[in-house]
């Protein structure tokens, strides 16, 4: 008698169970979502870019500086962000991420920005010794920061006259801080850069 009045009553608990668990489960799922449309929080996404051609994942970012090609390899997911917002410049120290227009605000052009296949390639228009820096890459109302540093690459033939005769200039490259390089594929926000 004693273990029937258990066995009913660990199938009462276990049947009476579910209910109590999938309302939370529903509201963490919602919460989720809700954080998912957030700006403030940034997505993990593939770079791709929307061009008269069609759409296109970005695979490579290419500097040809001093005879040498540097890269960074962009196949795979980055923190994607959301720049349709206003900036709010130096309101809560710095705490929040600084708009594309807030970026421009002290940059420095430093080249054209081409596309060629699958991969964004930048001709500098100035010399420095070294290109190992980070990009950030804005295109339409989405901008993508792989926290990524560009290294040395062999590219075996590829001359960069090459290169650039199989391109399209798609946007224009900034310098907006010490290693940071902005890279704009118009259009940036329905605005055209130049």
């Amino acid at each position: 008698m004693h273990r029937r009045q258990v066995t009913t009553g660990l199938l009462a608990s276990g049947l009476a169970a579910p209910p109590i668990v999938g309302p939370t489960s529903a509201l963490a799922s919602q919460e989720q979502d809700n954080k998912d449309n957030d700006p403030r929080f940034a997505q993990f996404a593939p770079i791709k870019l929307r061009v008269a051609t069609g759409l296109v994942l970005v695979s490579w970012f290419l500097i040809f500086a001093s005879g040498n090609w540097w890269g960074i390899k962009l196949s795979g997911e980055h923190p994607q962000f959301n720049e349709n917002r206003v900036g709010l410049g130096g309101l809560l120290g710095g705490l929040t991420r600084p708009t594309i227009d807030e970026r421009l605000k002290n940059a420095q052009l430093m080249g054209a920005l081409f596309l060629m296949g699958n991969s964004l390639l930048m001709f500098p228009t100035t010399r420095r010794a070294r290109w190992n820096m980070e990009i950030i890459l804005a295109h339409r109302a989405l901008s993508w920061d792989p926290k990524l540093a560009a290294s040395l690459v062999s590219l075996g033939t590829l001359t960069p006259q090459a290169a650039r005769a199989r391109s399209t200039q798609i946007g224009l490259v900034y310098l907006v801080a010490a290693t940071t390089l902005l890279l704009l594929a118009n259009p940036v926000l329905n605005k055209i850069y130049r």
